[in-house]
């Protein structure tokens, strides 16, 4: 009686000239066997699951993509309420990013989405890793072509980031018509940009990332929060009627900083002291509720700086001799 020999292989998966090669468990009484499948056309995967065998690709029409555009796509041949993360590698960086995003179906299912995000024209091979949450893992390969954007007419935005931080006056998204673009005309209507990082959101911007955001001229909400990439403000150059703003954990200068305050009158009333609105708000403080290391009712932040710059900004206006500066609701009162 001849002894069975069993043999049993680790999946695995070799690429050779598009030749995608898969080892299974196998029982032979002599030799074991190899199965072959040619795949040329699409980006599989491979569960890494022993005795499992599943395909998955990336959707085909997020394939080609254009700057400026950002539209979730799911997986083909898996649930997107199946997945429990994604992380991404690139053989040439720079070109593309594919950002994961939680979105419902129609249906109200709640899963796993990915949206490609354009940076520069060229083309990229991309591979993901997918976690499932049966603890299984997959992986996915494909290549994205970047084209430039499809009209005059778009922003050239190259983070999904920004795209998703900017609303209107009423806080909705400035993407007034849902196309995954926000035009030039609609980022005329953009009021508020928040893109603050912190550990429950994984929103993440640099300085290159605010490509086109120069353009929200009536922009009066800006919100950088813990972005430590963030370097400069060149791209708030037009924003001239800013009233409120967050650079707390960014790697702006402060003298940066200070060049964006403007001081806005009230009316001033005979009898009454002059109060002058310092903004934006959130760039300096004139109340005890910040760090206080000197012991005299005012907080440090940016104090010493911004009051001689505050100063001599109101001793050239026609206020009189006494002043009261407002910024963020504390009053702070400067009398020769």
């Amino acid at each position: 009686m001849k002894k069975i020999l069993v043999y049993i292989v680790s999946l695995s998966m070799l690429l050779s000239n598009n030749t995608v090669i898969m080892a299974a468990q196998t029982t032979s009484t002599e030799n074991s066997t190899a199965i072959t499948e040619e795949n040329t056309m699409k980006s599989t995967a491979t569960a890494k699951t022993l005795n499992k065998s599943t395909n998955i690709s990336f959707d085909s029409s997020s394939l080609n993509t254009r700057i400026g555009h950002f539209k979730a796509y799911q997986f083909q041949g898996i649930n997107p309420s199946d997945i429990d993360d994604i992380s991404f590698n690139y053989d040439t960086e720079g070109i593309l990013g594919i950002k994961q995003v939680q979105k419902r179906d129609s249906n109200g299912n709640e899963g796993i989405y990915y949206v490609p995000v354009a940076k520069k024209q060229g083309t990229v091979k991309v591979e993901a890793f997918i976690k499932l949450k049966n603890e299984d893992e997959v992986t996915a390969e494909a290549t994205f072509k970047v084209d430039k954007v499809s009209s005059n007419d778009i922003v050239p935005l190259v983070s999904y980031d920004i795209y998703k931080g900017m609303e209107d006056k009423d806080g909705e998204s400035a993407d007034k018509d849902n196309d995954g673009q926000i035009s030039k005309s609609e980022i005329q209507n953009v009021e508020s940009i928040d893109v603050e990082h912190n550990w429950y959101t994984d929103i993440k911007v640099s300085d290159d990332d605010m490509q086109g955001v120069e353009l929200a001229v009536n922009c009066k909400k800006l919100y950088l929060e813990g972005n430590d990439d963030i370097t400069n403000l060149d791209f708030t150059v037009n924003m001239k009627q800013l009233k409120e703003v967050n650079f707390e954990g960014t790697s702006i200068p402060e003298k940066e900083q200070l060049t964006l305050l403007r001081l806005q009158p009230s009316e001033i009333k005979k009898g009454s002291t002059p109060v002058v609105q310092v903004l934006p708000k959130g760039i300096v403080y004139f109340g005890a509720d910040e760090e206080d290391e000197e012991g005299d009712g005012y907080p440090d932040h940016h104090r010493f700086r911004a009051e001689v710059q505050i100063l001599r900004k109101v001793w050239r206006e026609p206020y009189g001799r006494g002043v009261s500066l407002r910024s963020g609701g504390w009053n702070h009162r400067y009398a020769a």
